[in-house]
């Protein structure tokens, strides 16, 4: 893109075109992300020599950029240290004249006329928030490309020389080209679809007729940066009564492009590094100078945790050969992919130095079975996609936890909003830097304690001929032998028809406490009926026996009784295995 201004000659400003070619990158972000950092955008401005000619050396400028699909997204407020204080809606986006990284970030009303410069070389300038989608640097100094030292005005004491005939900053003439970069700007991306990218309007204008024409730039492109998956093993079944008391899980988390994991990274001066969280080097703007709060964390969700269940995470884990623990460099070494528990009771808190690495700690479970941990990525390589592995065990003890299904949601961490989380989505001075939208919706089963069970076999049940079964079911969990005492319901699977040919469908009982019973006649749970029942009992230690007869109530000719065969179960506390045998 190619913007362009021409200026009337006067006392004040240096003739001719200025033409300005307009570049910018379009670095993939995550579309999840609500404080992305968007690629940079420059300016390349030449000059021609005018018909008449006077000699100026800047032009005032102001730099305006409208984001036409997003909100913009950086701190304002947080910017410090220039005199004077910088205006309460600055932000660390700046605007960087001629590759001047030298010297700190200043605000609009100290250029040019109170601080000693080189007018050749501006300091960086930071950008206004104007509007949620509008960022506006003022009074931008634009040093016009090849403009001489002035005899009248020798601000730098250097040699003469003659406008557009020498150039080169060695000699006291201005550099050939002028170049404005605008740096570290973040943006909303969590409402945008792949493949629309982030676009932005950039215009440039000055007093006296000078102006650049508007001209859009696309600085961004979202793509999906985390997906992830949950597995458990023996299908993540516990019971109640297993010696065996710990199934264990794994959360799998795998990046959606190779730069969607980030270390914190360090303030750079260079163009937007994506390989890491941190932008351009901004006084104040944030703990690192660059503009974020932390690199990349990922916030895991425990619901439904049962009552009685430990959950326990490993404070560091690495998919790295090596076996060190994320005691690594805060940037990336190529040794892969590491994350590191973050600790105390504040999710957004310094790492915890004091936790050592390669333990596993134990998640705090509320009353309502939820509990939380965030980890943060504290090694990647950005040329690889990766995915890492994190252990998750659930322990529990005999006779004392609830049955349950624990389950588990990961999403990228801090959260705008939702999750008890509160941020915004727009520019403000208090919210983490990044950011992203909860993506949770489909939380995943990775764990389930269930209730020891005893299953009861009755070949043979019949209520017609004239005969009627009475069954009786027996909790013996109570005894002299302080075994523990269980309690619940007992499930009836009819297998069989009845009178009018007709399936009877499974019928529960009420609970059943140790040492009572259940008792119940065919007639009575299932008219008509002939064939077997199963019965599942909620309890370990149930026997049942079944009593066959013509005359329930009368003077019978025939009856039989029998004892409920107990059918074995397998670990999973569900399905069937092992031979079937009285077991009394």
């Amino acid at each position: 893109m190619v913007l362009a201004f021409t200026s009337t000659a006067n006392a004040q400003q240096a003739l001719g075109t200025i033409t300005c070619t307009v570049t910018a990158t379009s670095p993939l972000v995550r579309a999840e992300g609500v404080a992305e950092a968007a690629g940079d955008i420059k300016a390349t401005c030449t000059n021609a020599p005018g018909a008449s000619i006077t000699v100026a050396q800047y032009l005032e400028t102001n730099v305006t950029v409208l984001f036409t699909n997003v909100n913009v997204t950086n701190s304002i407020g947080l910017v410090t240290g220039t005199a004077p204080v910088p205006a309460v809606n600055a932000t660390e986006a700046v605007v960087v004249i001629n590759e001047n990284h030298s010297d700190t970030p200043l605000d609009a009303s100290t250029i040019p006329s109170t601080v000693a410069i080189d007018p050749r070389f501006p300091a960086p300038q930071y950008m206004r928030l104007l509007g949620d989608n509008l960022l506006e640097a003022l009074g931008v100094q634009f040093p016009v490309p090849g403009a001489p030292n002035d005899d009248d005005d020798d601000l730098l004491g250097l040699a003469e020389c003659d406008f557009f005939t020498e150039t080169g900053t060695g000699t006291g003439c201005f550099p050939s080209t002028t170049t404005l970069v605008i740096q570290n700007i973040r943006v909303n991306v969590s409402g945008l679809a792949s493949p629309a990218q982030v676009a932005a309007i950039v215009s440039i204008t000055g007093p006296n007729g000078a102006s650049f024409t508007s001209n859009e730039v696309k600085i961004g492109l979202p793509l999906v940066g985390l997906t992830t998956a949950v597995a458990s093993d023996v299908a993540g079944a516990g019971l109640l009564c297993q010696d065996e008391t710990t199934r264990d899980a794994t959360i799998t988390l795998t990046e959606g492009f190779a730069t969607s994991f980030k270390t914190i990274g360090v303030p750079t001066f260079s163009p937007i590094n994506t390989q890491v969280e941190s932008g351009y080097h901004s006084p104040g703007s944030g703990s690192t100078s660059g503009g974020v709060t932390q690199g990349t964390r990922f916030k895991i969700w425990f619901l439904n945790v049962p009552d009685g269940v430990t959950v326990s995470v490993p404070t560091g884990v690495n998919n790295a050969a090596e076996t060190d623990d994320c005691n690594l460099p805060a940037n990336w070494d190529s040794d892969g992919l590491c994350l590191q528990l973050v600790s105390g009771a504040d999710p957004w808190g310094a790492l915890g130095s004091s936790v050592a690495d390669g333990v596993d700690i134990s998640v705090a479970i509320d009353s309502d079975g939820m509990g939380m941990v965030v980890y943060e990525v504290k090694d990647a390589n950005p040329i690889v996609t990766e995915s890492i592995d994190l252990p998750v065990s659930f322990d529990w003890d005999v006779g004392s936890a609830d049955p349950g299904t624990a389950q588990i949601v990961v999403n990228f961490a801090p959260i705008a909003t939702g999750r008890e989380d509160e941020y915004s989505f727009v520019a403000d001075k208090v919210s983490p830097r990044p950011r992203f939208i909860d993506t949770g919706d489909n939380p995943a089963d990775a764990f389930s304690l269930r209730r020891c069970t005893t299953t009861l076999l009755f070949p043979w049940i019949t209520n017609q001929s004239s005969f009627d079964t009475g069954v009786v079911i027996s909790n013996t969990s109570a005894d002299w032998l302080e075994t523990p005492h269980q309690s619940g319901i007992c499930t009836i699977h009819w297998h069989g028809l009845d009178a009018a040919g007709a399936i009877v469908p499974s019928t529960p009982s009420g609970i059943i406490d140790a040492g009572s019973q259940f008792i119940f006649l065919v007639s009575t749970e299932a008219p008509g009926f002939q064939g077997y029942i199963i019965v599942v009992c909620e309890f370990e230690f149930a026997h049942g026996f079944a009593f066959l007869t013509d005359g329930f109530g009368s003077f019978p000719t025939m009856a039989q009784g029998y004892l409920g065969l107990i059918l074995e179960r397998a670990d999973d506390g569900l399905t069937r295995e092992g031979p079937e045998a009285l077991n009394q």
